[in-house]
């Protein structure tokens, strides 16, 4: 017989004693079929007693042997060891919760937080039990996702907003709209003033949903919970101001709709009106309303599309015609709005005969691929860096001028989380002259968050209490040593720029759109 295949562990184990981890390697035997929880018993019964952990059901029920696996907050008797393989497989405590000893982590606060939430039916009178409350089948299922919860905690360890004491949490936000949505309870105005406040705080950048064990959909009953405040009228101030932008001038930022996306004209990109448009060499250029009014995100912009002009693609535009694509009144809760915003584009896109879209925003891609009315366009839509990556790979664009930068890449969530585009940035940055790339510690599906998306960016009374994520992004970025942290989304250009200068570190590390960069490693810039 063989000799069986031997799987090496890093368990980082927290010593009370002296408030610090310790990381201890371990050799486990592959076994067919062997998960996280089968390796951590196999230490501690045959190589180390002293090792601490949580278990119990060893069938996803319970949730109690949740922990961190390399960098994602899994249940390590649902994961399989052979699905995790890597050089070596590192386990970590769940981050987010105070630590007990080793892998155990303290849940206490995590219960406490149910009290406040009367996580039981609210009636107006007592009930009698004489009879059944009936429920129609549409009514049962409305709810039913959200009783799979098991409490693991698992999302809200994933989440990048749960430091912030004064966020609820994923897990409490999702528990409470599942009373809120039951057609039995009566109590949804006293559950509406619990989570007034802090329902905004959510990124929605859907690491919950990636993580949850139960598949939940945690992060739409969040966007549900702002439609009940939104029609409610129980909305922050800078809330309102963005959706009544939104409305009046079709874009979050309060600037005229004249004025946008006049620097396109200036660099030649095709104005779309009553002209006939090849659709089989145009590609519609969508902007995104932040592309199209920060400045800092306007600049990048203009090397965006120099550099994909430079490869040779036509871009076409809808100058001022083109709307915000409603992704921000949509997580925002105002689904009337984003309806408006979007049947606007939907008839501008449908009567231009075009079907291959450009866009800046991954989260201007996010809507107009998945999101209805867009998808009964059958549109070809790709995001900038998949765009360049292809002109690169086909040698019709070159990047040629050297410049010696060491550069990390933060995987913006709208694209890389949620869309799975993790190769084609990477690429572009390692097809540059004099670059090297270093990776995050936190990347691709394990990305941390900018904390700009969910409204956040124009959120001015949702301020989190402590460090912002894109601080903390940040940071893990200057321990890495690189000059340059590029990205994708002008979302995290704004979020991670400011917190460079917050922090006074403009000197040690900057942050670039990929974009930029490729412009500025072309030989003639266009």
């Amino acid at each position: 017989m063989g000799k069986r295949e031997t799987v090496r562990f890093k368990i980082k184990r927290f010593n009370p004693e002296k408030e610090t981890f310790k990381e201890l390697i371990y050799y486990v035997p592959l076994q067919k079929g062997m998960t996280v929880l089968d390796a951590l018993n196999y230490i501690k019964d045959k190589v180390d007693g002293t090792l601490s952990y949580r278990f119990s059901c060893r069938m996803g029920i319970c949730g109690s042997c949740a922990v961190q696996v390399n960098g994602k907050p899994v249940l390590a008797c649902c994961t399989q060891v052979a699905d995790v393989m890597k050089k070596e497989i590192i386990i970590e405590p769940l981050p987010n919760f105070p630590l007990i000893k080793d892998l155990v982590v303290d849940f206490s606060f995590f219960m406490n937080k149910y009290k406040n939430l009367k996580p039981f039916l609210l009636r107006k009178k007592p009930a009698t039990f004489e009879k059944e409350i009936p429920q129609t089948v549409n009514e049962h299922s409305r709810i039913w996702s959200y009783s799979l919860c098991i409490k693991c905690g698992i999302c809200f360890a994933a989440c990048p907003t749960s430091p912030d004491e004064n966020f609820l949490g994923p897990t409490h936000l999702s528990t409470l709209y599942r009373f809120m949505a039951d057609s039995r309870d009566q109590g949804l105005k006293e559950r509406l003033v619990i989570c007034q406040e802090n329902a905004w705080l959510c990124t929605q950048c859907s690491s919950c949903n990636l993580t949850c064990p139960k598949e939940v959909e945690i992060a739409e009953s969040i966007v549900e919970i702002r439609k009940l405040l939104t029609e409610e009228g129980k909305l922050p101030r800078s809330i309102i101001k963005v959706l009544l932008s939104l409305r009046n001038n079709y874009n979050p930022w309060g600037f005229s709709s004249t004025e946008r996306n006049k620097f396109l004209m200036e660099l030649g990109v095709k104005p779309i009106k009553d002209m006939f448009l090849n659709p089989e060499e145009n590609h519609l250029f969508f902007t995104c309303c932040t592309a199209s009014y920060d400045q800092r995100c306007k600049e990048a912009a203009e090397k965006i599309v120099k550099s994909l002009r430079a490869g040779g693609l036509a871009l076409a535009s809808f100058e001022n015609m083109e709307w915000c694509c409603g992704d921000s009144a949509s997580k925002l809760g105002e689904k009337g709005l984003y309806e408006y915003l979007a049947e606007h584009n939907f008839n501008l896109i449908k009567n231009s005969g075009l079907r291959k879209v450009v866009t800046i925003s991954p989260h201007c891609y996010d809507t107009l691929k998945k999101k209805e009315p867009y998808k009964r366009l059958g549109l070809k839509v790709k995001h900038y860096t998949e765009v360049l990556a292809e002109l690169i790979d086909k040698g019709e664009l070159i990047p040629q001028q050297e410049n010696k930068l060491k550069v990390t890449y933060h995987d913006p969530c709208y694209l890389g989380k949620i869309n799975k585009v993790f190769e084609e940035p990477r690429k572009i940055i390692k097809s540059l002259p004099g670059a090297e790339f270093v990776e995050m510690e936190r990347n691709r599906e394990n990305s941390f968050c900018c904390g700009g998306g969910g409204g956040r960016l124009w959120s001015e009374e949702s301020v989190p209490h402590g460090e912002r994520p894109s601080m903390e992004r940040i940071k893990e970025a200057i321990k890495l040593g690189v000059d340059v942290v590029a990205t994708a989304c002008p979302f995290c250009l704004i979020m991670l720029s400011d917190a460079v200068k917050t922090m006074g570190v403009e000197e040690k590390i900057k942050v670039e759109d990929i974009g930029s960069l490729v412009y500025e490693s072309l030989k003639k810039n266009p």
